[in-house]
């Protein structure tokens, strides 16, 4: 079992500080203030969503229709390679392929939500 819980603290100026937990270490990363993510940083945050989704009556693979509707409006003019971030058709495909192999069976997107919007005054 993997956890990794990532934390951005301001601890000083043009610092910021990541904390996560990998199996029974802990890890820390120190990172300039307005030094991005890599890709592989934005591609484990997709797959953690797939994860921590996975298991719950919710759409597991839900951050796939942001970044398809980043797609329909003409997607990144940065090549991936050029790119801090994957491409959005390259997130679609693995967060749908992350939640193949999970074997995620959730498909709940608004529903609670929208009971909730509908219980308040």
């Amino acid at each position: 079992v993997r956890v990794r819980v990532r934390i951005g603290v301001r601890v000083r100026v043009g610092v910021w500080v990541m904390v996560w937990v990998k199996g029974l270490g802990l890890g820390v990363r120190v990172r300039r203030a307005g030094e991005s993510f890599s890709r592989s940083d934005e591609a484990h945050a997709d797959e953690f969503s797939v994860r921590y989704l996975c298991p719950t009556h919710y759409k597991a693979d839900g951050a796939a229709g942001f970044f398809e509707k980043i797609e329909a409006e003409g997607g990144s003019s940065v090549p991936e390679f050029l790119s801090t971030h994957p491409s959005p058709d390259s997130r679609v495909q693995n967060i749908k392929n992350w939640k193949i192999e999970l074997g995620c069976k959730g498909a709940t997107t608004t529903g609670d939500y929208n009971k909730l919007l509908n219980s308040l005054p």
